[in-house]
Formats: structure tokens, sequence, C-alpha cells
């Protein structure tokens, strides 16, 4: 079978799922019920028969499309964890859903133990991806000022293939700068420039200057 049949068929899977799992949505129920119905990842990896990165790559969409919907909208993001969830079930290697969704559960959703939830996945499946294990170090540095766990996963993720050069900088200023406000900007400003989402990029990039403004207005002692 061609390659775009296969992923049409994946698709046509997927969605027949999703629909025989919820039964009213023809009926248009209420926007807070969304996704109550959303298949599990287990289930669709039986209904795909095989095709898990094309029906993986259909779920990322929806994961996309709701982000966007909502950072647009409400900025509610109930399903955001499971929606991630779903696409690494189906694809466990694929390593966007577990660092893009980790970071906003963080900063819009305010729920940084579902996204560390997320990692923890992440960094079993990969063990050797070096951005899981950054973003690790990113939850627990930005939200628990857990430093010393944040500098075990910064160096983990300086030893791993592909790392930049910048991870064993941090490794080494998260040891020795705990608590530096001037480490948590080199952060946000990290994380804006390597992002390819503009919406993300938007808001570290916003973080940065509030706490450059912070500093300044402490005045030559916070600095």
């Amino acid at each position: 079978m061609r390659p775009f049949l296969r992923g049409g068929l994946a698709a046509a899977i997927f969605w027949a799922a999703a629909v025989w799992l919820a039964p009213d949505s023809a009926s248009g129920r209420a926007e807070r019920e969304e996704f109550l119905y959303y298949p599990s990842g287990p289930f669709l990896r039986n209904a795909v028969m095989g095709y898990d990165q094309a029906a993986s790559a259909v779920a990322w969409l929806e994961t996309v499309q709701y982000y966007g919907k909502h950072a647009r909208g409400d900025q509610h993001f109930d399903y955001l964890y499971h929606l991630c969830d779903v696409t690494t079930e189906l694809d466990p290697h694929f390593t966007e859903p577990y660092t893009f969704g980790s970071f906003v559960l963080l900063t819009e959703g305010k729920r940084p133990t579902a996204g560390m939830k997320l990692l923890e996945k992440g960094r079993e499946n990969n063990p050797d991806s070096w951005k899981i294990f950054f973003e690790s170090g990113f939850i627990y540095y930005i939200a628990w000022k857990d430093y010393p766990t944040a500098a075990y996963y910064f160096t983990r993720s300086s030893e791993m293939p592909g790392a930049p050069e910048v991870t064993e900088r941090f490794a080494a200023w998260v040891s020795t700068r705990a608590g530096d406000v001037r480490t948590a900007i080199l952060l946000w400003q990290e994380l804006a420039d390597r992002t390819t989402n503009p919406e993300l990029k938007e808001k570290a990039e916003k973080k940065v200057k509030e706490l450059t403004a912070q500093i300044l207005e402490a005045g030559p002692a916070g600095r």
C-alpha cells in the first residue's frame, strides 16, 4: 500500500475511533465537555493496526489546533496533557509533544506537576534526548526552585548526543548561582531563541523583559 494511502487509512481509523467513543459529538455538546471521550492511547494503538506514527501525526495536529484555539480564547488547557499523552503513546519517540506540552502546562496551564509527568514519560522513552532532560531542569528551576535537581538534569542534558554547549553552561550556572535572577533570564532567553512556536517565543521574551525590569528596579544592590 502506498505511504499516503497508509497514512490516510490510519487517519480514518483514528477519527473513527474518536467518533465511536464520542457518541454525542454530533449533537454539539457543551465546550466544557470537549475531549471528554477522546480515545486513550492504548485503545488507539490497537485500533490503527500498526500505523502508529501516522496516527500520532494526526493526534499531534489535533493537539496543536487545540492549543491554538484556547491560546486565542479562554486560556484553559484542561485536556492538553491527555492529548500529548495520547500522541506520545502512539509514537513514544516523538519528542516535541513532551517538550511543548510540558512548557505550556507550566507557563499557561499553571500545572508544572502535569508537565513533569509528561517529561518523566519522555525521559523513559527517550533516555538520550537532551531537550527532554533540559526541559526537566527548566521546570525544577523555574517552578519549584529545586536548584540541585535542576542542576542534575541540566548536567545530564549536557552529556547527551547533540547537546549544544549552552546546556553545559546552564549546568555550571545553576550549580554556582542558584536562585540568581540573571540565570533565570538566561534560561527564558534560551527558550525564546530555540522555540519555533511564535506564541511561546513571545511569552518567553515577555518573561525576559519582566525579569530584566525586576533587576533594574532593584538597583545596584540587586545586580
